[in-house]
């Protein structure tokens, strides 16, 4: 039976960082991270960097080579690194499948103004928000479990969406427009691939998280006033922990959708 692994691509920073440092603390299983970092070590230093990780065997973290999100060429080799690690552990081609896989890439220009809008920044925003996760599905599925899989739990591949991609929700503020239609444009892409998952009848399952306003560094810090969980925005630990738990509670009558940090629907 093929052991099961956890994927967080990238984290090196902001959620995929929390995410990362999450699975090595509340599992026992090996923890493959993707960057873009020169020197894995620094990454696997700053992951590592918790209090609350002192005793967690540091070989369950491996750190893949540094991957950059618009460039296939980049994604695939990872992917191949990845295969070949798996392979070299295991023995054979099937060593590992993923249990947990997060796509986590996403990027913000500030337009809070159509006259703010740049071309460059517009295509950047469409290529890290929606390109690099498509790609991510060409390259990475390979690692989920086989349609003849003995496990009875569903793999959970999930992606790091946002409010804003809810054409429906966009009633009143609009703003932000690139970043708005690239977060529904990964929705889209979100659905069409857990339909394929379940065309192939695979073991798995593919949703988008809505993690809430997170105190990171995607924004510059402009949305940013402090915690309020009452109104979704957390501290990194905090957030981690409630998107977690909302992915371990999903099943198979909630795929192919997006759901927030309380496990409601985030509509189209």
């Amino acid at each position: 039976m093929p052991a099961p692994f956890i994927l967080v691509a990238p984290a090196s920073r902001g959620i995929g960082l929390g995410l990362a440092r999450h699975y090595l603390r509340t599992t026992s299983l090996p923890v493959y991270a993707t960057h873009r970092a020169r020197s894995p070590s620094s990454v696997k230093a700053r992951i590592l960097d918790a209090p609350h990780l002192d005793n967690v065997d540091k070989d369950r973290l491996r750190l893949l080579d540094s991957l950059e999100l618009t460039d296939e060429a980049s994604i695939k080799n990872v992917a191949d690194k990845l295969a070949a690690d798996l392979k070299e552990r295991g023995g054979d081609d099937h060593a590992g499948c993923i249990h947990r896989a997060w796509f986590c890439a996403g990027i913000l220009h500030p337009e809070k103004r159509f006259e703010d809008l740049d071309n460059g920044q517009i295509l950047q925003t469409f290529k890290v928000n929606v390109v690099s996760h498509l790609l991510a599905m060409k390259h990475f599925s390979r690692f989920l479990p086989p349609r003849n899989s003995p496990s009875k739990e569903q793999a959970k591949w999930i992606h790091i969406s946002a409010r804003v991609g809810s054409v429906s929700d966009n009633k009143t503020l609009g703003g932000w427009p690139s970043y708005r239609c690239s977060k529904a444009a990964l929705n889209q892409a979100i659905r069409t691939f857990d339909l394929n998952l379940k065309t192939k009848k695979l073991p798995a399952i593919c949703a988008g998280i809505h993690p809430g306003t997170v105190h990171t560094d995607l924004d510059g810090g402009a949305f940013w006033h402090g915690p309020d969980p009452a109104r979704g925005k957390f501290e990194l630990p905090d957030a981690v922990e409630r998107i977690a738990r909302v992915v371990e509670e999903l099943d198979e009558h909630q795929r192919g959708r997006v759901w927030d940090w309380k496990a409601e629907e985030v509509l189209p």
